[in-house]
């Protein structure tokens, strides 16, 4: 807010904007972060059960958004385009794997291979992956602007 009273070239703006931004989105990773272990609490207090096909799709998922947590240092730091272009592909393939979590997590629901409580929380998790994921990703197009 100080900055803002002072006179600056509108390229510093513009940098000075996208900090802001950049430690908003990494405010919501953490945030997100306190999510799912909020939900890994749960879980282990409701003893949850989730089915071996759902881990292998969560534990595919995680790789991604842990790929691109640690691929968005590297991006802050050094602004290099190459990586913050791996992060958007790669924020777009956890789009599908969502998506593919959710309509085989559905499949499982419709034949009981879940319970409902135990579901609640896989589709919680998936949802706190993919939002982080848009954060990480969120930064890389701002590197690439």
């Amino acid at each position: 807010m100080k900055l803002s009273k002072t006179s600056i070239t509108t390229e510093l703006v513009g940098d000075i904007d996208n900090l802001f931004n950049t430690i908003n989105d990494l405010k919501r990773i953490g945030d997100h972060c306190e999510n799912i272990s909020e939900l890994a609490e749960i879980a282990i207090q409701k003893d949850a059960d989730i089915s071996e096909d759902g881990v292998k799709a969560i534990n595919e998922m995680y790789e991604k958004v842990k790929q691109n947590c640690e691929d968005i240092i590297n991006v802050i730091k050094d602004k290099d385009t190459t990586i913050a272009n791996k992060i958007i592909h790669t924020e777009e393939q956890v789009n599908k794997i969502e998506k593919s979590i959710r309509r085989n997590h559905i499949y499982r629901l419709n034949n009981d291979d879940c319970k409902i409580d135990a579901g609640i929380l896989y589709l919680d998790l998936i949802t706190n992956l993919e939002r982080i994921s848009d954060h990480c990703a969120n930064v890389a197009k701002r590197v690439l602007n």
